[in-house]
C-alpha cells in the first residue's frame, strides 16, 4: 500500500511517499492456496533538519530509513 509519512516541522521535505507491505498476508497464490509472505525493503533517503531556529535555520543533512518496496519470501 503507498502511504505518506509526514515529518515534524524542522524536516524537509515535510512529507515522504513510502510503500508499506501488510507482513501478515500471503503473497503468493498457487491454486488458491496461500504461500509466501512479503518482507519490508528499505533505502536510505537524504533529508535536511533545522537544528537552529525557525528564525535563523541552519540545516544539516539526516540519513531517514525509507520503506520503498515489498519481497515475496517462498
Amino acid at each position: 500500500c503507498q502511504a505518506i509519512r509526514k515529518l515534524p516541522e524542522t524536516f524537509f521535505p515535510p512529507f515522504i511517499n513510502e510503500v508499506v507491505c501488510d507482513e501478515d498476508r500471503a503473497c503468493l497464490y498457487f491454486y488458491e492456496y496461500p504461500h509466501g509472505k512479503c518482507k519490508q525493503k528499505h533505502m536510505n533517503f537524504v533529508v535536511l533538519r533545522n537544528v537552529g531556529t525557525p528564525q535563523c535555520q541552519i540545516w544539516q543533512k539526516f540519513n531517514l530509513n525509507v520503506r520503498v518496496s515489498c519481497e515475496c519470501f517462498v
